[in-house]
């Protein structure tokens, strides 16, 4: 008969990837010492994982293996761009062709569509194009992938995404000075000022909503 494996010890069954946060780390300093230049950090990261994208500043990036929907439409991870510099349209595993801007329009909130093409866009390259032949590349019908280099952001932080980012970094400044208004007994209700932390409530994701990438299945 197996003997029972013997308990495994504290130091077995530790996470075997460093830890996220280290007592040496500058940043729990700032927490500890309630620095408002870490809580308005934290709570800015918040905002722009919420909404999508970066919002401020306004700068140039390039981004690859965005999806060509119907009509040659492509979506930009963006709702505020400002210039678009290149478009690069897959046509390959390995091959690509740079589409001349005369042949497309950009939209501020950060649509591109091309220009006095019919069908599928951007000179027929589509799922047709693919096709069953090149079946590692991609999937029948499907309109493939662009590359595009734009500049978007806005210049300045918008007044409504600032507000609420004071509001996020001072509740969660609270809560390192003490959120409590009261105990309750013998229930052990804790009644808290605010809500905890950096969560969003349901009217601060009202003012941002006019600046969240919109949700595709």
């Amino acid at each position: 008969m197996t003997a029972p494996s013997p308990v495994s010890s504290p130091a077995a069954r530790r996470d075997p990837y460093p830890p996220l946060c280290d007592p040496n780390d500058p940043d729990w300093a700032s927490f500890q010492a309630q620095d408002p230049n870490y809580f308005l950090s934290v709570a800015g990261a918040r905002i722009r994982t919420y909404c999508g994208w970066r919002i401020y500043p306004n700068d140039t990036d390039t981004v690859d293996r965005l999806r060509i929907g119907t009509n040659g439409r492509i979506m930009l991870p963006s709702l505020y761009v400002t210039d678009v510099a290149q478009l690069t349209v897959q046509t390959g595993v390995n091959t690509s062709i740079t589409i001349d801007p005369d042949m497309y329009e950009w939209f501020a909130n950060g649509w591109i569509m091309p220009l006095g093409l019919t069908g599928w866009g951007w000179g027929g390259y589509s799922g047709f194009y693919y096709g069953p032949d090149t079946p590692a590349y991609l999937p029948w019908m499907n309109f493939g992938y662009a590359t595009v280099t734009f500049t978007h952001g806005y210049p300045a932080v918008p007044a409504d995404v600032k507000s609420v980012a004071y509001e996020l970094a001072e509740v969660a400044a609270e809560m390192t000075a003490g959120n409590v208004s009261g105990i309750t007994t013998p229930g052990y209700q804790l009644t808290l000022t605010r809500n905890a932390g950096l969560n969003l409530n349901c009217e601060q994701m009202d003012r941002l909503a006019p600046y969240r990438l919109p949700v595709v299945a």
